[in-house]
């Protein structure tokens, strides 16, 4: 029976061939943008949940009026001291992360090397942001001022294919050349999060902001 019904409906095809053509080119059109649709939405609906524990881990934002000019805020940041709050009155954080983003100049040699997304970090960052790491502890990495972590991508730009755990690399910090070692290379973040960062650079936060110390607590 089917075998008629597959048939029949060739011949028909066969008979009317622009209007065929119409049809299955429409249908063809409407799936394609269908599954466009579907994967766009996957896309958008999974930001940072390759992340490990993702439901679990907050980005703390900032919402106010500003009291001088009347203009309203919204901030994906939030100032130093709002952590160590929140930390202080809520037991129910387990571990809490500061990190600040911006630029570093490296240097390699006689080469001054920029790199564009970094994380100056305090805090257990392994521990709540549980990066796929391809060298080092992640108990142990960014543990102590003075480490840096690098993704794939700088690994290898900054050093080759050689594994570069416990390499030194120097960072320019607001100025001064400071020797850092290398304790941990992550894979490359993915295109769907809200983080794009190149490397972690361990720092404390009270030396980095020694020459503005109203940092710590404004």
């Amino acid at each position: 029976m089917w075998r008629n019904y597959v048939t029949v409906g060739v011949r028909a095809l066969v008979k009317n061939k622009t209007y065929a053509f119409i049809n299955i080119f429409g249908l063809a059109i409407g799936l394609a943008a269908c599954l466009m649709l579907l994967l766009y939405v996957r896309y958008e609906t999974t930001y940072d949940q390759w992340l490990p524990n993702a439901e679990n881990i907050y980005q703390f934002q900032t919402y106010y009026d500003d009291p001088q000019t009347g203009l309203v805020q919204d901030l994906q940041m939030a100032s130093y001291v709002a952590g160590q709050r929140l930390k202080a009155d809520f037991p129910q954080i387990e571990h809490m992360v500061y990190i600040e983003n911006g630029g570093a100049t490296v240097l390699r040699g006689s080469d001054a090397l920029s790199v564009d997304d970094v994380g100056y970090a305090y805090g257990p960052m392994f521990d709540v942001l549980q990066l796929p790491l391809l060298h080092g502890d992640p108990g142990t990495a960014l543990q102590n001022p003075g480490s840096v972590a690098l993704s794939e991508t700088q690994a290898r730009r900054l050093f080759g294919t050689d594994n570069p755990i416990g390499r030194t690399l120097t960072v320019m910090l607001k100025g001064h050349a400071v020797d850092h070692r290398v304790t941990a290379v992550y894979r490359d973040l993915p295109l769907n999060s809200h983080m794009s960062f190149d490397m972690f650079v361990r720092v404390d936060p009270s030396t980095y902001h020694a020459d503005d110390p109203q940092f710590m607590t404004q």
